[in-house]
């Protein structure tokens, strides 16, 4: 269990991060070329479909929650830690309360926060409020006092719990709200999965220039609702995603999620995902085979 974000590690450069990285690739590689042989090729990579509840027990499990717009995202991890990225507003907290309590969470080990804008931070006091909450992480900012420990974090921070690797590459910009949004690295197994909050362009060429080796994901939660003011064609190349996760309401007054960026999305022949369209997503993780799970 986590029980104060004080233990989350110290903090080390980009340099020390990218060694890391690659010393964990060069463990990784191997591995995943021999499963790759055994597998005839691209089983290793085929996307499943999980669609029994049993199926997701020991497997990191990430929760898209439907909260409109906003943004508000469930990690379960193999070894039980949950955690919330983002909270969304304070008028979504019941269906996230909802969607907690239909898969038994009742308590959250930690909330990561990417930044204080209310569709991103708004239901922390009410989460707070409903449950034991271990404490909260956050860029920019700092969120309204809501009785639970905080602590900032910036680029260079990371953190493990069991298996699961958390790199914080951003905020590296300090023009707006938006660009000041915390950009995470999660790393399971041979997969890894980049959020990128409301980042713009501004802060994407940043990390493109700062830490390219890191950036590269097999899911992408696309940044700023898939606004046309993120998500350059640059950017999503370096990530390379097989597959990215808009959350957006229909209908909304922004045209959120723009039209080019779903287009450079399927340019890259990557599986797009709405929560506008299909509700609430939720993916399983084995460290291997990415699946999305249908109930």
């Amino acid at each position: 269990m986590v029980s104060s974000p004080s233990q989350y590690g110290e903090k080390a450069t980009y340099n020390n991060m990218i060694l890391t990285m690659k010393k964990i690739l060069k463990t990784i590689v191997p591995i995943v070329l021999a499963a790759l042989v055994l597998a005839g090729g691209a089983g290793i990579w085929a996307w499943q479909t999980a669609a029994r509840r049993d199926a997701v027990e020991g497997k990191l499990q990430l929760h898209f929650i439907d909260v409109g717009q906003a943004d508000a995202a469930l990690l379960i991890l193999p070894t039980g830690e949950r955690i919330m990225i983002d909270t969304g507003t304070k008028e979504s907290g019941e269906a996230i309360l909802s969607h907690l309590a239909k898969w038994n969470v009742g308590a959250l080990d930690l909330v990561i926060l990417s930044h204080n804008h209310d569709d991103h931070a708004g239901g922390l006091a009410v989460l707070a409020d409903a449950m034991p909450v271990g404490g909260v992480l956050y860029a920019g900012e700092a969120p309204a006092d809501c009785g639970v420990p905080m602590r900032a974090v910036s680029a260079g921070h990371s953190f493990a719990i069991g298996e699961v690797y958390f790199s914080i590459l951003g905020p590296l910009s300090e023009a707006g709200e938006e660009n000041r949004s915390m950009i995470l690295r999660i790393d399971y197994g041979v997969r890894s999965f980049l959020f990128t909050g409301d980042a713009e362009a501004g802060e994407e060429e940043l990390l493109l220039a700062t830490a390219p080796t890191l950036l590269n994901a097999d899911l992408l939660k696309v940044g700023h609702h898939g606004s046309a003011t993120s998500s350059t064609e640059t950017f999503l190349a370096a990530v390379s995603p097989e597959v990215a996760v808009i959350s957006a309401s229909a209908d909304n007054d922004y045209g959120h999620p723009s039209p080019q960026t779903v287009s450079r999305l399927r340019a890259l022949d990557c599986m797009v995902y709405r929560t506008d369209q299909s509700g609430t997503l939720v993916f399983l993780c084995d460290g291997t085979i990415l699946s999305r799970y249908v109930s």
